[in-house]
């Protein structure tokens, strides 16, 4: 491994970690969040929708410095492998989370909500000991004076993970969009739309990063586009969902 090539992605990634915690933070202080008995509570309303998003962007928080360890404070291949492989559970975990925010809002049907997150969760699980036993070192990249690592995770595996949060933010997306931006309620209405749209622009970062983390081009241009952009993506999305959820109703 070149020591002098620059791991830009996992930087990115790092900085996209801290804007992240950075949300959780501010929503903690808007909110007035305190630890009662183990349980977060809220002195204010929506106590429940509100810690629900606060742990979501904790728990992506600490995914995406998952993420961003390789080439930082990483260095050993294998390492770098469990790096991606926990992050990617990680992040199915967050997804599963999430998905429970629209049905509890909306009222929806709550086996269908727990059928949906088990399912999820049943696959990080499966994920998680399928790379646990399956781990290899992951292959390093050097493109101009910036390095990154492919994936050696089974491309099939690898390609039901990323179709898992997918759907599942796309889910998330279309209960907002269908039950929330017609609601009789124009401050539910102004602010699922900030969830929606926010979490849109986090899907297309996503998808950036996804396929950029699984080609196996070299081209410089795709590369850099495919991690600067994902991750700046995925940090303008999660500011657009912190202004949703710290929208005061007038």
């Amino acid at each position: 491994m070149c020591m002098n090539s620059l791991p830009l992605a996992s930087i990115l990634t790092l900085i996209s970690s801290v804007i992240t915690t950075a949300c959780a933070i501010t929503i903690s202080k808007r909110q007035k969040i305190q630890l009662r008995e183990g349980i977060l509570l809220f002195k204010t309303g929506e106590t429940y929708l509100v810690s629900r998003f606060f742990v979501c962007f904790i728990i992506c928080a600490t995914g995406l410095f998952i993420y961003g360890l390789p080439g930082v404070f990483v260095r050993d291949l294998k390492l770098v492998q469990a790096s991606y492989a926990l992050g990617d559970v990680i992040f199915l975990i967050a997804v599963a989370y999430l998905i429970s925010i629209p049905y509890i809002l909306f009222s929806q049907n709550k086996t269908a909500m727990i059928v949906t997150v088990r399912i999820f969760l049943a696959y990080a699980v499966f994920y998680f000991v399928y790379n646990l036993i399956t781990l290899k070192e992951a292959m390093p990249v050097h493109y101009g004076s910036f390095i990154d690592w492919r994936s050696s995770i089974n491309p099939a595996v690898q390609t039901v993970e990323g179709l898992f949060l997918v759907i599942g933010l796309l889910l998330f997306i279309a209960l907002f969009v269908i039950k929330g931006w017609k609601h009789e309620n124009s401050f539910i209405r102004r602010r699922s739309r900030f969830f929606a749209i926010g979490f849109s622009i986090v899907l297309v970062g996503w998808i950036s990063v996804f396929v950029f983390l699984t080609s196996e081009t070299k081209n410089i241009s795709f590369m850099l586009s495919g991690g600067v952009i994902g991750n700046i993506f995925i940090s303008s999305g999660f500011f657009i969902v912190l202004r949703g959820i710290i929208a005061k109703d007038n």
